[in-house]
């Protein structure tokens, strides 16, 4: 694989910065052309590199041992290391997925690229259904949606007990909840103000005036 890699002459590489092994098959494919980019705000392993301050920390006291089994595991099957703080300071640039206007006020310099967003679009149409919920509730609609990995529906049974706990104080058709929940089960039937459907246009909800709150992961 290394070879054809090899082979393949790339012009450029770009590898996550927290899964950082791709810098060691840049290294082992001799690609000395490489960016950085990360999906989350900037921590501080990423910064130190950079000459910028960590402080404030996003995850203060973050250690390093989890990754060690995972790099050696890398090491021995490619025979090459994962990045170093010298491979991360001779890149050019590292891309950012947040915005600068809401992450920590910190210093940067001109390495530093904030694309946060780049990926958004415009809110898309609702169908009828989807109407009809938001205009049907007076009181407004609070989306809770935990995504595509982080199904509600293999919660434990306490904490889906904890959100209908929480639903069931809201009076009928004042404050409506569309929940994502990928089962047709039986949690959260009694209660008329809560909607489950196993997909949701998200970004058409998102748009909409009526939408007066959005639970979710990150």
């Amino acid at each position: 694989l290394m070879r054809r890699l090899r082979n393949e002459k790339f012009d450029l590489g770009i590898s996550e910065a927290f899964s950082s092994c791709g810098f060691g098959i840049f290294e082992k494919i001799r690609l000395h052309k490489y960016l950085i980019a990360s999906n989350t705000e900037l921590m501080e392993a990423l910064t130190e590199p950079f000459g910028i301050s960590y402080n404030p920390a996003m995850s203060q006291g973050l250690s390093v041992h989890c990754f060690v089994l995972h790099y050696s595991s890398f090491s021995s099957s490619v025979g090459a290391e994962p990045h170093s703080k010298e491979t991360m300071a001779r890149c050019p640039s590292v891309f950012v997925n947040t915005n600068i206007l809401l992450d920590f006020p910190r210093e940067v310099n001109s390495k530093v690229v904030f694309v946060g967003g780049i990926t958004a679009s415009q809110s898309s149409s609702l169908s009828e259904d989807f109407k009809r919920l938001m205009d049907v509730s007076s009181g407004g609609v609070v989306l809770v949606s935990f995504g595509t990995i982080a199904l509600s529906s293999r919660m434990p049974p306490s904490l889906k007990y904890v959100f209908v706990s929480v639903f069931r104080r809201f009076p009928e058709f004042q404050i409506t909840f569309i929940w994502k929940y990928e089962l047709d089960d039986e949690v959260a039937s009694d209660l008329p103000n809560v909607v489950k459907r196993k997909w949701v246009p998200q970004s058409g909800l998102l748009g909409k005036c009526e939408l007066v709150d959005f639970l979710c992961v990150h």
